[in-house]
Order: structure tokens, then C-alpha cells, then sequence
């Protein structure tokens, strides 16, 4: 009787790894190569771009309100800044990033970056923060360029590769548990069928960590929620809506780094964002004996706040990490995901898993049709013995 539960519930979980394969093979294959493109994607850009990057070997000394106006200037009308990026060494662009109006039908607003001289605000280059084909391969992999209800959709795909994966390594697994004869090479006489098993067996578990990230990464409103009842987080700022930091704002850029930088004594800023959407916050990467944190502005009264909630306190210059648990964990699950911070080794992982959903389904494919090919067969001796008694 365990045998005949054991077999059934094998067989029930062939047909789910099965038809998950087969009926959204074609769109994980996408997602897979999109975010494979995406993983070195960043030095890619750098590489292609070296112009952006041809800047004075100095640091980023001029207000921040400098670097704003200079890049609002190269902008033109109809493009709102968002935040400065400046420069932890010396020798690198102060980037400036401003987006355009929400479009009609709830896309993403077109973003524009400028990259700046920091020792003397000259804008460098106006662009796209990314070319047309790496901004192509985010929008697949991000929303499957569906309008609306893309993300949502990935998320579920997220879903289903996750069963996938975790399936696969369930079928592989040997039912004499003989696992070392299992890790050999040739478990069977295709080449398609041996590609499926071994390197499906040893890659499915990153595949199927990859797809779980991805399904928090899909969801991020109900992730969100979810992470924070376990682990405190800093509030949401919303990347695209809001009225932007025009005339509603009451602290200028500058006001608003004094007020971060004279609450947590010995930082330097790293990262400004304006405040976008209601109430209006300032949020600040603060950088103190290299270690980051992230300070909240209010634009109404200009208090500097942690993440969790509590006034700004001096630590005594010890400098340790005041970003909030949830977001370091928020981090990581991004980082997992898409290889960033991750090191070398895990970024190849990364690239490897986003190749192999196109080997699996091409070889489970092969394997499908062969298999229902040898059934038939079967059956037609079968029927041709009946005949013949």
C-alpha cells in the first residue's frame, strides 16, 4: 500500500512539473533569458559608456543644490528630479536621475540621468540610465511588458517555477536511494534526457531560491507586508507618483541634507531622494566610516528620523548600521534574486539558472514527445497482439 501511494503521488507530481513545463515553458524561457542579459547589465553599461565616467578626480565638494540646477538645465521642461547619487570616491559622476509625466494607461514614466563633473556641476551626458535593449530586457522581465497587471503575472510565474523546480528535484531524486549511482552522467539513453536530470538536478535548487525572491519581487505590496510583521521597516516611498519636488516642497535640497548630516554627526550623504507623494519625506543615504543608513527628512518640519520610527540619536561615532532589519533583509532578497553585491561566484549562478529554464523546456520537451511516441508504439503492438489472439 505505500508503494501504490508512493507511485501515485510521483505520478501526480509528474503531471504538475509536466504541464507547467510545457504550457509556460515559452514565457519562463523569456523571463529566464531577460534576467540572465540583466545580471552583468550595470559594467556593461559602464563599459560601453566610458564617456559618463571622464570627470574630474575630485569629490563631490558643491552643494548638492548645484548639481540639481545644472542637471534640471540640461533637462528642459517636463522632467522632474528625483534624486542625486554622489560619488563615494573620488574620480566618479555625481548622477543626477529625473522622471517625466505618469503616462495615461499606468506604465513607468520615462526616466532620464544626467552624469556630472563634481567638482564643477558640468553635465558630462544626458541619457537613458540604460540602453533601449537592457531597458527592453527589464520591462520582460519585470511586467512581461503586460500593462497594468505585468508584475502580478511574473509573480505568478514566480509561482509556478518554484513548483517546477522543487518538483523536478522530487522526480529526480532515486526511489532506491541509491544517490551516488544517481549522480552519474547517463541515467538514460538520450542526450536530451540526460541534459534534463543532471544539470536540471544540480541547478534546481538556485532556480527554485531565484523564483521565490522573485515571487516577493512580484508581489512587493503584500511582500512588504508580510516581511514587516516579522522585522520593522522603513516606510514606502512610491519611486513614480506624488507631486514631485516642486513649489509644494517647504526644504530645499540643501536644508534638507543639513538636517540628515547635523543629526547623525560624521556621515557624509551618498544618496538624496526627493520626496514623492504624501505625507512629503526626504530619505537620505548617509555614509559614516563605511557603513550606510538611511535617514528620513520630513519636509513639513525638517526632523531627521530613523527608518523604525525613532528621532535621529548620536551613537558616539561608532557608525553603526541604523537601516532597519526588514529592509536589510529586503536588500538581500533583491540581491539574491539579481546577483547585485552578491560577488562573482553567486552572479554566475544568477546567469546560469536564468539560461536553464530554455535547456529544460527544450529537453522536456524532446522527452514529452519522445515518451508519448514510444506509448503509441506500445499501444499499436499491444492492439496488434489482441488482433492476432
Amino acid at each position: 500500500m505505500p508503494s501504490k501511494r508512493r507511485l501515485s503521488l510521483r505520478t501526480l507530481w509528474f503531471n504538475i512539473h509536466l504541464w507547467i513545463g510545457v504550457g509556460l515553458g515559452l514565457i519562463m524561457i523569456v523571463l529566464g533569458l531577460s534576467g540572465a542579459t540583466l545580471v552583468w547589465s550595470d559594467p556593461i553599461v559602464d563599459w560601453l559608456n566610458a564617456s559618463r565616467f571622464t570627470v574630474s578626480d575630485a569629490p563631490a565638494s558643491l552643494p548638492p543644490s548645484a548639481y540639481v540646477q545644472s542637471a534640471a538645465a540640461a533637462f528642459g521642461p517636463g522632467l522632474t528630479v528625483m534624486s542625486v547619487r554622489l560619488p563615494e570616491e573620488s574620480g566618479k559622476p555625481v548622477v543626477v536621475m529625473a522622471r517625466g509625466a505618469v503616462p495615461k494607461n499606468g506604465g513607468r514614466p520615462p526616466l532620464l540621468s544626467a552624469w556630472l563633473d563634481p567638482a564643477t556641476a558640468e553635465v558630462k551626458y544626458t541619457g537613458s540610465p540604460l540602453p533601449a535593449f537592457f531597458t527592453l530586457m527589464h520591462n520582460l522581465h519585470g511586467s512581461l511588458m503586460i500593462p497594468g497587471i505585468g508584475r502580478q503575472v511574473v509573480g505568478w510565474m514566480g509561482v509556478a517555477l518554484s513548483i517546477s523546480a522543487l518538483s523536478g528535484i522530487y522526480l529526480w531524486w532515486p526511489r532506491n536511494n541509491r544517490f551516488l549511482r544517481a549522480l552519474k552522467w547517463r541515467r538514460a539513453p538520450m542526450l536530451s534526457s540526460n541534459l534534463h536530470h543532471s544539470v536540471g538536478f544540480w541547478l534546481s535548487l538556485p532556480l527554485a531560491i531565484i523564483a521565490i525572491t522573485g515571487i516577493y519581487l512580484g508581489f512587493p505590496q503584500t511582500g512588504r507586508a508580510a516581511l514587516s510583521s516579522v522585522a520593522p521597516m522603513s516606510p514606502q516611498v512610491s519611486r513614480f507618483g506624488g507631486p514631485g519636488p516642486a513649489a509644494t516642497l517647504h526644504l530645499s535640497v540643501d536644508e534638507a541634507v543639513d538636517a540628515a548630516l547635523a543629526a547623525v554627526p560624521g556621515a557624509a550623504a551618498s544618496a538624496i531622494n526627493f520626496p514623492s507623494g504624501k505625507p512629503a519625506v526626504w530619505r537620505l543615504t548617509l555614509d559614516r566610516n563605511g557603513k550606510p543608513m538611511t535617514v528620513s527628512v520630513d519636509d513639513a518640519t525638517g526632523a531627521a528620523r530613523l527608518p523604525g520610527g525613532g528621532g535621529v540619536k548620536n551613537d558616539g561615532g561608532q557608525g553603526r548600521n541604523q537601516t532597519t532589519p526588514g529592509d536589510d533583509i529586503a536588500k538581500l532578497i533583491r540581491g539574491i534574486h539579481d546577483g547585485t553585491d552578491m560577488g562573482p561566484i553567486w552572479q554566475a549562478i544568477v546567469f546560469l539558472t536564468g539560461l536553464l529554464p530554455a535547456l529544460l523546456t527544450i529537453t522536456g520537451v524532446i522527452m514529452w514527445l519522445s515518451r508519448r511516441k514510444r506509448l503509441k508504439q506500445l499501444a499499436v503492438r499491444v492492439a496488434a497482439v489482441s488482433q492476432s489472439g
